[in-house]
């Protein structure tokens, strides 16, 4: 086809826009593009831990990004609300978890990761009720800075209530309770007397009446606590809870507020 009938052709079956609209729209879908390009490079690793409080509503679901970028996720809680997190959290086109962890078998924090399981590929998935089990003085190493220890449970305990024998882990400087709450944090510690200040604690079951003992909070000093909470009939956070930590003064950020 000659130039000529190129032209001819275009005039004949092109698109019936004035020159300075078509402009126009490229350089829209061109400035989208980048903005959503910019936005992708923005959840790429920046060399340090990054941990991430997934908003799931009434559950636990804790998102980490190791300095490399190895993605690591424990607990999923109870729908599919941490798709959405993952999804505000990691590129677009990173489709893997290396590490993904469930700490008790409850609905609040093993249903979304079912879910997790069906749309990225997981390198290692630990503690679920089919899988490798983990107990206090585990540990795993990322190889890029980021340490995983197990505080607990130890093999020998035994209790009804899954919340008691929760897997708590301290990765790096964050110290996340899962619903291990006061019922065995004097065990904790004396399994643990290594353990000092942290930076960060989840709050365990959601900042119930139960959730932390003074004398807990006294070895770990936590600059901030993380209580993963949303809307529910047990009065979660409990009002003693949150006056016991700003005693600590300890800063408090909640997933249903922050």
């Amino acid at each position: 086809m000659t130039k000529e009938e190129l032209r001819n052709f275009w005039t004949e079956y092109g698109p019936k826009y004035p020159k300075w609209q078509l402009i126009f729209a490229a350089v829209l879908f061109l400035s989208i593009s980048a903005f959503v390009l910019s936005q992708e490079l923005k959840k790429l690793p920046n060399g340090k831990l990054q941990l991430f409080a997934c908003n799931v509503g009434e559950g636990d679901a804790i998102y980490l990004k190791s300095p490399k970028g190895l993605d690591i996720l424990v607990d999923g809680g109870p729908d599919e609300s941490v798709l959405r997190c993952l999804s505000n959290n990691m590129p677009f086109w990173d489709r893997k978890i290396e590490l993904m962890f469930l700490t008790h078998p409850h609905a609040d924090h093993m249903t979304g990761l079912n879910l997790v399981l069906k749309r990225y590929q997981v390198d290692r998935y630990l503690n679920c009720p089919a899988c490798q089990k983990l107990y206090l003085n585990d540990r795993i190493l990322t190889g890029d800075g980021v340490e995983i220890n197990v505080l607990w449970p130890d093999r020998t305990v035994q209790y009804n209530d899954p919340n008691l024998t929760s897997l708590v882990l301290k990765i790096n400087d964050n110290l996340l309770m899962a619903d291990a709450d006061s019922h065995v944090q004097s065990q904790i510690l004396d399994l643990n007397r290594w353990l000092g200040t942290v930076e960060v604690i989840k709050v365990p079951h959601h900042g119930s009446r139960t959730a932390l003992l003074p004398s807990f909070l006294e070895i770990v000093r936590p600059t901030k606590a993380i209580i993963s909470v949303g809307k529910n009939d047990f009065g979660h956070p409990d009002p003693e809870t949150v006056k016991l930590l700003k005693e600590f003064g300890v800063k408090i950020e909640r997933t249903d507020r922050n």
